[in-house]
């Protein structure tokens, strides 16, 4: 499961600046740094991964890649000043991911094996509503 979201007042991905990735980022890994219990993990920057993690998160298919081509995103910008500024937030236990300055400002996905939606969706809604209480904290302090 997972959707995009943006920061209110800063521009999307394909039209947006340095100036705007970098707050986008900034404000994200301050906020990623409270999740707690099955939301846990770490902030990796997608210029600074190791080999070994873009082979793990790329197999599982859980990392985005450059805009390359004549595809829509990369026509649109959206790869411009790759990959500064760019990252992925990992659950310690691999099933929480948001994708950082990707399509959207980010990508909030939970996952699983099996069939267990209403787990997953459980995940998903919390990992949203937690993220969203981040950002609005951030905002207004």
């Amino acid at each position: 499961m997972r959707a995009g979201r943006s920061v209110l007042g800063l521009s999307l991905p394909a039209f947006t600046n340095k100036e705007d990735r970098a707050k986008v980022e900034k404000l994200l890994r301050i906020g990623f740094e409270s999740l707690s219990g099955d939301l846990k993990g770490k902030y990796y920057e997608l210029g600074k991964m190791t080999p070994e993690l873009t082979k793990e998160l790329r197999g599982n298919g859980n990392l985005f890649q450059e805009p390359t081509g004549p595809a829509l995103l990369a026509a649109a910008g959206a790869g411009r000043d790759w990959p500064e500024n760019r990252g992925i937030f990992c659950a310690d236990n691999r099933k929480f991911f948001v994708w950082v300055n990707e399509e959207d400002h980010m990508r909030i996905i939970s996952m699983d094996q099996g069939g267990d939606i209403k787990d997953i969706f459980d995940r998903w809604s919390r990992g949203v509503e937690k993220v969203r209480g981040i950002l609005e904290g951030q905002k207004s302090g």
